[in-house]
């Protein structure tokens, strides 16, 4: 068999679909030839979301992801309130696929912000080996026995101190982020 274009290969194409990529359109999506001819239209085009299957294991995995963050950032972040996400962590409310979009995209960004933390406080801790607790205590004028506890992971730094550990870690290591 001789083939005239390469496009016209006698190979197998495997197509690999993964769960997420099958939606449910309507009778509509057949007038799409006419869009090609008149232009896009965005309201011809419905789409009535994921199969059940899919929604479920998203579901799944956006709960479970909740579980790890905290939910005050995370509700910053994803423009959701609190309240609303806690019902989603323990499965109460049925939840749009526009809404756990906006919560799946928002994670990573809080995970990206808790390693950043987690760095500085690392670098903090070691500034206290070098040069004391009471002494970077009274440069980011907080209490000893606070930042001792956040240094220890007994207690969160607020956003205060968080924003003074900031400051303090631009000024000694004179990096600028």
């Amino acid at each position: 068999m001789r083939l005239l274009n390469s496009w016209q290969s006698p190979r197998r194409r495997h197509i690999k679909i993964g769960l997420y990529d099958i939606r449910y359109v309507g009778k509509e999506a057949s007038e799409l030839d006419q869009q090609v001819a008149f232009g896009f239209d965005p309201e011809a085009q419905p789409d009535y979301g994921m199969g059940p299957k899919a929604y479920a294991l998203q579901l799944m995995k956006v709960q479970a992801a909740i579980k790890g963050v905290r939910l005050s950032e995370l509700s910053r972040v994803a423009g959701v309130s609190s309240r609303y996400l806690r019902s989603v962590r323990n499965g109460v409310t049925n939840v749009s696929l526009e809404i756990l979009q906006r919560i799946e995209q928002a994670i990573p960004k809080l995970l990206d912000q808790g390693a950043r933390e987690r760095e500085l406080l690392q670098w903090l801790q070691t500034r206290c080996e070098q040069d004391g607790l009471r002494e970077i205590a009274r440069e980011l004028e907080t209490d000893p026995a606070n930042l001792s506890k956040v240094l220890l992971g007994k207690r969160r730094p607020s956003t205060v101190l968080l924003e003074q550990m900031r400051q303090f870690y631009f000024h000694k290591s004179g990096t600028n982020r």
